[in-house]
């Protein structure tokens, strides 16, 4: 019986080791993240494997709505929100995966409460997709990849497609010459 009691304790004391380690590194990332300035300029950036998701505020993420030919997902956030983090983990393979397709973009709610009442954010993490200014899609809570995905598809962020030559009359008819 002690021998178990002491290996329930050593593995609550790893489970807790685990997750202080995990969650630490993620709000590491997320505050070095959020503390540029600056809108970066992506069409500058010359590796493509690492997309950025941008930090804005007010002004600059109506510039990008202004501007942008490209679909906008916009991550609402607040840096003592846990389910946050987890959305952060499913949108940074996103932001490499529909890097020149999407335009990722983070808004603090804490740092920017006008963008949170404007867009009626009500609940944390909120994900909202805008195609040509206007909202496609609206993702209150931790939303998965796949369901990104597709929203992102009816806003216009589609895979390139291949051209396809017309099939042979011989083809066609199912001769299969």
């Amino acid at each position: 019986m002690r021998f178990f009691a002491t290996a329930v304790l050593v593995a609550g004391m790893l489970c807790l080791l685990f997750i202080a380690a995990y969650f630490g590194s993620a709000n590491t990332d997320r505050e070095v993240e959020t503390t540029s300035e600056s809108v970066v300029d992506t069409s500058a950036t010359t590796s493509s494997d690492k997309a950025e998701i941008l930090s804005v505020d007010a002004a600059k993420l109506d510039v990008f709505m202004k501007d942008s030919d490209q679909p906008l997902l916009i991550d609402f956030w607040a840096s003592w929100c846990g389910p946050c983090r987890i959305q952060d983990d499913i949108l940074t393979p996103l932001a490499s995966e529909y890097s020149g397709r999407v335009t990722l973009l983070r808004v603090d709610v804490e740092e920017n409460e006008d963008l949170a009442e404007r867009f009626e954010i009500e609940e944390l993490p909120t994900i909202i997709i805008l195609s040509e200014g206007h909202v496609v899609d609206r993702f209150p809570g931790v939303t998965q990849a796949q369901i990104l995905r597709d929203s992102l598809l009816r806003a216009g962020a589609g895979e390139e497609v291949a051209v396809l030559r017309p099939m042979s009359s011989s083809v066609a008819a199912g001769s299969g010459k």
